[in-house]
């Protein structure tokens, strides 16, 4: 992909690079983290931020499902892809939580009309308490999966080298 950045008169090439190869074998860690489901929906209020600058129209929506990094969520109004979000809570006793959350809104949510996707990248640290909370409630509502115990295999007890011995009389 091809970008013209500031400072540089000429489109440069982007790559994403994931790792480094021989001699070094450096890789980057696959970090995805699957969103979890809400209990309830979390009521949100949203500005789109335009070229750095705040102070647009306020906008309401929800949070549905929830990571550690991003969210989808169901907003009021329409947004564009790669736009900057400025996130703002209510807190449990409906008092505005201490904190902005930012975040870029990187796809549309599959199967919903107003529903899409948001990463991160910035999370002070009482909104970061906020979503842990929100985070542990829905992953105690999750149904656990049933644990089942593999059988031992039953092996012989006259074994040399992973084989079996005969069992007979030795013969010489």
């Amino acid at each position: 992909m091809e970008v013209k950045a500031k400072g540089i008169e000429y489109p440069i090439t982007v790559s994403e690079v994931l790792g480094i190869g021989r001699p070094h074998q450096l890789y980057l860690p696959d970090i995805a983290e699957d969103l979890v489901p809400l209990v309830d929906e979390v009521p949100l209020t949203y500005m789109v931020i335009e070229s750095n600058q705040t102070g647009g129209e306020l906008c309401t929506g929800v949070l549905t499902k929830l990571s550690r990094k991003g969210a989808e969520a169901r907003l009021e109004s329409p947004v564009d892809i790669f736009s900057n979000l400025e996130m703002y809570f209510a807190g449990k006793e409906g008092e505005s939580l201490q904190g902005t959350l930012y975040g870029k809104v990187v796809g549309s949510a599959p199967g919903a009309g107003s529903g899409f996707s948001i990463c991160f990248t910035s999370i002070p640290p009482e909104i970061e308490v906020f979503l842990g909370e929100l985070l542990a409630q829905a992953a105690e509502a999750q149904p656990k999966s049933p644990v089942r115990k593999t059988p031992k295999r039953r092996r012989s007890p006259l074994r040399k080298n992973g084989r079996a011995l005969p069992s007979g009389p030795a013969v010489s």
